[in-house]
């Protein structure tokens, strides 16, 4: 199923001091990005980020990074952790 256009989704995710838009710069460093020193999951294809949202909550001890490719989908995934964790990275 195709997710319709969000237009507040890019300029919400530029707002958002823990997005990247250009992930490929970030290689190498991702470790870096995070606050705690700690193991890092990938979760690629994240989606809506319900499920990472909830293994985050479940698991502080591990650093969560969720990709995906569309910005609207980004868009609805950032509401979602901000939703489960506040503002907080």
């Amino acid at each position: 199923m195709r997710m319709r256009m969000k237009k507040w989704a890019r300029p919400e995710l530029l707002a958002c001091p823990w997005f990247v838009d250009m992930p490929a710069e970030m290689r190498g460093q991702w470790a870096a990005r995070f606050h705690r020193k700690q193991p890092l999951y990938l979760e690629l294809g994240c989606g809506k980020c319900v499920s990472t949202a909830q293994m985050a909550l479940q698991n502080p001890d591990i650093n969560f990074l969720a990709a995906d490719m569309s910005t609207n989908v980004l868009g609805v995934a950032r509401r979602n952790f901000v939703s489960a964790f506040g503002d907080r990275p």
